[in-house]
């Protein structure tokens, strides 16, 4: 899997006419601060207060964050309704729904993802359900419309929760954690451990971040963080703490991981590439009119729509193979 994502990737590039500036990226090496990029490297957004009950309680708190780790589109929605950018407001999310389960429930398993709305997302986050506008034709009087300023992600993050556990409930998984735990128990018995745990969980319909027409693209941005995330924590613990599937996987990762990740982007790091001229993009007639800040033009940019922006429907891909495969 990891391959193919590579591939895939290196081919939607050299048809996009996508270039790489090598001198601009040495250049950017030398600018980096080593004691300043040591300190904030491990800075991953994925310490929280919590005292989990158990390893398992723990990983799925992180499975769930990673599957609704998406919406940077929306980032600027985010900051006008919260006053915080996306990630930001998706931990906010999980954390309160991981502690506002009732008494004797298990916070985040299958049953409490089936019952995810879109307004549990609005009443955590604080941010109404209703957005008001001035009546057309009534001065002074207000219209509600159903919706609010951050609807269309909390339809789709809504909508993630609930396939997500339709596909729990059918392999009969109580959370998502059992299912991350079946697939690292699977990967462990290959040589290709990472690459068949990214496979796995891109059979998860929310993990399947890739785009399919005309050319196939897997990004896999969440399987990918999950998996970085997964490291982090077996790393974190100490290993006799740990259930002897994570030992072995701690062991393969003490010293790196066995296959290095691809990077695991949406649209920010591509941004930033671009603007630190890392990618050039003047080659190519799609992307030429594209700038990574507003441009004093008229003339617009290519966009993409929301269904391409947000694809997580599952599909069978040619590049699916089984756990063997790398």
């Amino acid at each position: 899997m990891l391959r193919r994502i590579r591939s895939h990737c290196a081919e939607a590039a050299e048809r996009a006419h996508i270039g790489l500036n090598e001198d601009a990226v040495d250049a950017f090496l030398d600018t980096l601060d080593e004691s300043e990029f040591s300190a904030l490297k491990t800075q991953h957004g994925l310490r929280f207060p919590l005292r989990f009950s158990s390893f398992m309680d723990q990983l799925n708190f992180v499975a769930v964050l990673a599957m609704l780790n998406a919406f940077s589109g929306y980032r600027a929605a985010f900051h006008q309704a919260t006053g915080h950018g996306a990630f930001d407001c998706i931990r906010k999310i999980v954390l309160g729904m991981y502690l506002s389960a009732d008494e004797g429930e298990s916070a985040l398993d299958t049953l409490a993802l089936e019952r995810v709305t879109p307004s549990t997302f609005a009443q955590l986050l604080g941010v109404p359900t209703h957005s008001e506008t001035p009546h057309p034709s009534l001065p002074g009087v207000v219209v509600g419309t159903i919706g609010g300023p951050l609807r269309e992600p909390f339809e789709m993050a809504a909508k993630m929760c609930v396939e997500t556990a339709a596909f729990l409930k059918a392999r009969q998984h109580k959370n998502l954690a059992s299912y991350v735990w079946e697939v690292c128990e699977q990967a462990s018995r290959h040589e290709h451990v990472e690459s068949c745990i990214v496979e796995g969980l891109a059979e998860v319909p929310a993990f399947y971040d890739a785009l399919d027409s005309p050319y196939p693209i897997p990004i896999m941005k969440k399987a990918l963080f999950l998996v970085r995330a997964l490291q982090g924590l077996v790393l974190d613990a100490e290993p006799h703490t740990l259930p002897r599937l994570m030992q072995i996987l701690s062991e393969r990762w003490r010293h790196g991981l066995g296959e290095p990740l691809p990077m695991f982007v949406d649209n920010v790091i591509p941004t930033m590439l671009i603007y630190l001229g890392m990618l050039q993009l003047e080659h190519s007639s799609i992307l030429s009119t594209w700038h990574p800040a507003p441009q004093d033009s008229d003339t617009s940019g290519p966009l993409v729509n929301r269904s391409d922006a947000y694809h997580h429907e599952h599909h069978q891909h040619g590049y699916h193979q089984s756990p063997k495969s790398s």
